[in-house]
């Protein structure tokens, strides 16, 4: 009896002994970072959200495309002529191509303004025209004239100017006394060779690419014209 008392405390005994020698079981909780953001997905936000990030997506685009409608308006056009020749237009172009403009030569003709016409719209006939001729007398109005033919004909021409701001005074006067003229502008057209280019800048070319170019040629002058 005893000795099955013994064997039976050295089974127990081995039995402690191995479970003592097995590894403990290391359990490693999960790494979490409280710094990274946590992705939504788009299924998951509410129409409020959506509609929210579409607004400020339209107001980014709305906000670019401005900028390019802003860059395109502030180009303006010119052209620069004539040229007797195309070969005079040519070596002129290089003095606008050293200074980084595109330029493009153009045969054509270009209007250019000489005057400023003052005048009374033509009256139903000549006879009408005399009594608003009399009253410009007794008003002490000087230098008019009743055109004789042509599609102004009876027409009373009030003058002409060499600048709007003159053809301005000589209306408001006219105005001034129950009349109401107009002003026409007057034009010459110039054919030749032109320089056609565009630039954003006020003005379109320094002052000194302007004198080189017309110490070549006298009758060149830079003018605006409408983009095409």
């Amino acid at each position: 009896m005893k000795v099955f008392a013994v064997i039976l405390l050295v089974v127990n005994l081995a039995v402690l002994f191995l479970i003592s020698k097995q590894p403990e079981e290391v359990r490693m909780s999960p790494r979490t970072t409280t710094n990274m953001p946590s992705l939504t997905l788009l299924s998951e936000l509410s129409p409020e959200q959506l509609a929210k990030l579409d607004g400020n997506a339209t107001a980014e685009n709305e906000k670019k495309q401005s900028a390019v409608r802003k860059a395109f308006v502030e180009v303006a056009c010119y052209a620069i002529g004539p040229f007797e020749g195309q070969n005079d237009a040519i070596g002129s172009a290089g003095v606008l191509t050293s200074a980084g403009l595109v330029t493009e030569i153009r045969f054509d003709t270009q209007r250019e303004v000489t005057g400023y016409w003052v005048y009374l719209p033509p009256f139903a006939s000549r006879e009408e025209a005399k009594k608003v001729t009399k009253v410009l007398r007794e008003r002490a109005v000087k230098d008019f004239q009743i055109v004789p033919k042509g599609l102004n004909k009876n027409a009373i021409s009030l003058g002409f100017f060499s600048t709007r701001a003159a053809a301005e005074q000589r209306r408001v006067r006219m105005q001034a006394i129950g009349l109401i003229p107009l002003i026409n502008d007057r034009f010459r057209e110039i054919e030749g060779y032109w320089l056609y280019f565009s630039s954003p800048n006020t003005p379109p070319l320094p002052a000194e690419i302007i004198e080189v170019i017309q110490s070549r040629h006298k009758e060149i002058a830079l003018r605006d014209r409408k983009c095409s």
